[in-house]
């Protein structure tokens, strides 16, 4: 989904992250101080405006407006649009280096312009710390954890890479299979998070290659994909997984990081 906030950028959110997109009179939202609402249904609802996280041309206020709604947000918030410009297919490869900002996971050329991709949930966790002040990972006896990310995909690996980093783990990352075994070989991790689908090998090859190696049979290994069916998930733990979660899913794939790595802890 393409769309502006303010007259000078474009961002771009993937459709698969938006739960819904509600349509908003202006005149609708209330104000409590400097923060602002809006009541959809029985819910009171927080607006955020990009232009007060992150350095760009403030929102345009217009008589009807639009908000984006993130799929599995533990609290109700939504990004306020000014326009909605197309929803259009763009592969997911993201410069994380022409222009970074904390809480942009990368920009893109799309359609000839320059495209933010934001994190959503890094933008409610940026201007609400309290919400998630009690949901950070306490890291066993204060030692910052280290995690190898799977993932081939640059913006779903840029993506959960924000989600770990945020809450206190370390992160390294490899492409696909072959060059996680690589970096198992060359360092030390206290957990895989690996995605399913990839080329060069698989979720399924690289699992059945730690399990296989008596270095590694005890590292726990979480299995990430974009599907959420009960076929997926048996087949993951039949064949070595500890858990099985869905990408986009940030707080549930925080939760079972920390449950996982709790449970080794007792061992």
């Amino acid at each position: 989904l393409l769309f502006r906030s303010g007259p000078l950028e474009q961002f771009a959110i993937p459709l698969q992250l938006i739960k819904r997109i509600e349509r908003i009179e202006l005149k609708a939202i209330q104000r409590i101080g400097a923060k602002e609402y809006i009541t959809l249904g029985d819910e009171s609802v927080r607006i955020l405006r990009l232009d007060h996280v992150f350095k760009v041309s403030p929102c345009v206020d217009k008589e009807e407006m639009f908000l984006l709604l993130p799929k599995h947000a533990a609290l109700p918030f939504g990004i306020l649009v000014s326009t909605l410009v197309d929803i259009t297919e763009s592969p997911l490869e993201l410069n994380t280096e022409s222009y970074m900002e904390d809480g942009i996971m990368g920009t893109a050329i799309v359609r000839k312009t320059i495209t933010m991709y934001p994190d959503m949930y890094k933008v409610i966790e940026k201007l609400e710390p309290e919400w998630f002040k009690d949901k950070k990972n306490k890291q066993t006896e204060n030692v910052v954890r280290n995690v190898l990310l799977v993932e081939d995909a640059p913006f779903f690996r840029q993506m959960v890479k924000g989600y770990l980093e945020s809450d206190g783990f370390k992160v390294s990352t490899a492409a696909n299979g072959k060059l996680a075994l690589k970096a198992l070989e060359n360092a030390k991790f206290d957990l895989v998070i690996s995605d399913i689908e990839m080329p060069e090998m698989n979720g399924w090859g690289l699992i059945t290659k730690i399990r296989a190696d008596e270095r590694f049979k005890k590292l726990p290994v979480i299995a990430l994909s974009a599907l959420d069916e009960a076929k997926d998930i048996n087949k993951a733990k039949e064949s070595g997984f500890d858990a099985y979660e869905v990408k986009i899913d940030r707080e549930r794939l925080l939760l079972t990081v920390q449950n996982v790595l709790n449970k080794l802890a007792k061992q």
